[in-house]
């Protein structure tokens, strides 16, 4: 029995030969997994463990480069009056042209005029009643007469008009019963007008007058009194005739020079605070600008600089904004 025991336990013993090979062998396969360990800790990004984040497969279509940047929208096409509208909202300056619309009065007799061109003949109408109401002078349609330059009312009198003739050299034209017929013409020497062929220079009582910019607008308060429009939106006046001109003094979002024998008065457009729509100021010979009313409007729509004049007569005022008209018995402190 004591032998067969000793067969049992021997069949389960490997030979020492056997042990150490197989010791040898796990040792070595010990070795090797270590490499590749560290090999794999060593490696920034060994294939197979992400250290960063996967990258988003590519896209089919190429990215554009960096300097390129997509296509806008194409802008709609504004035009020159609404560029100018937006500004006039805003109270801003606009661009100054000239005036194609001239008004006056004196007292209840009103005077205006579409100005018109030495090859396109303006048109003059009258009023009776304060420039409620107005009636074409027919007859003045059948004069030489052909652009507008300037318009001297005169209620009860006899009302002067300066204009081209068919040569385009400014003469006078009169008459002394509202439009019905007219006299004339005579040379324009001796009194204020405004050629547009000529904007630099002036006709005056004392003769011609040179100025330092290019006048858009002419204001005369007297014969000695006058203040001048220049295109760059300043204003520049004389109180001795025209021997001597003050310097250049701008007015934020001036457009046109009114028509008075009480003061020097000019049309700009509201500041959007205080005034939305077009303000009345009285210019001061110094340069000074005050605010003598507001004319409140919604919208000018299309009106451009040219189309717009005003007039003064005592305490009666009229504004004429495109086709619009809007008047003042009060002094400007309401608006029909």
């Amino acid at each position: 029995m004591a032998k067969r025991q000793r067969r049992k336990s021997q069949g389960r013993s490997l030979p020492l030969g056997a042990s150490i090979a197989i010791i040898a062998i796990l040792a070595v396969a010990a070795v090797a997994l270590s490499y590749l360990a560290f090999q794999n800790l060593s490696d920034p990004n060994p294939e197979g463990f992400a250290t960063t984040n996967t990258a988003a497969p590519e896209s089919s279509i190429p990215a554009p480069a960096e300097s390129e940047e997509p296509d806008a929208p194409p802008e709609a096409p504004v035009s020159e009056q609404a560029r100018e509208t937006e500004a006039a909202n805003a109270g801003e300056q606009i661009e100054l042209v000239a005036q194609s619309r001239l008004i006056a009065l004196d007292g209840s007799l009103g005077v205006r005029a579409d100005v018109g061109e030495c090859t396109n003949p303006g048109s003059i109408e009258f009023s009776t009643d304060g420039g409620q109401s107005w009636t074409p002078s027919v007859a003045f349609d059948a004069t030489s007469a052909t652009q507008i330059l300037r318009i001297l009312p005169a209620n009860g009198g006899t009302t002067f008009v300066v204009a081209l003739n068919g040569e385009c050299e400014p003469q006078i034209y009169s008459t002394s019963n509202n439009g019905t017929t007219w006299n004339g013409p005579l040379s324009a020497v001796g009194t204020w007008y405004l050629d547009p062929a000529s904007p630099s220079t002036l006709g005056a009582p004392g003769g011609a007058k040179t100025i330092g910019c290019e006048a858009l607008g002419l204001s005369p308060v007297t014969d000695r009194e006058v203040g001048v429009l220049c295109a760059d939106g300043s204003i520049i006046t004389t109180t001795d005739g025209g021997t001597t001109w003050s310097d250049t003094a701008p007015v934020d979002g001036v457009m046109a020079l009114a028509y008075s024998k009480q003061n020097l008065l000019a049309v700009a457009n509201g500041d959007g605070q205080t005034c939305s729509g077009m303000q009345l100021l009285n210019l001061g010979t110094d340069g000074g600008t005050e605010q003598v009313s507001c004319v409140e409007m919604v919208n000018l729509g299309s009106v451009a600089a040219g189309d717009i004049a005003a007039a003064q007569s005592g305490n009666s005022l009229v504004l004429w904004v495109g086709e619009n008209q809007h008047i003042s018995t009060d002094g400007g402190q309401t608006w029909l």
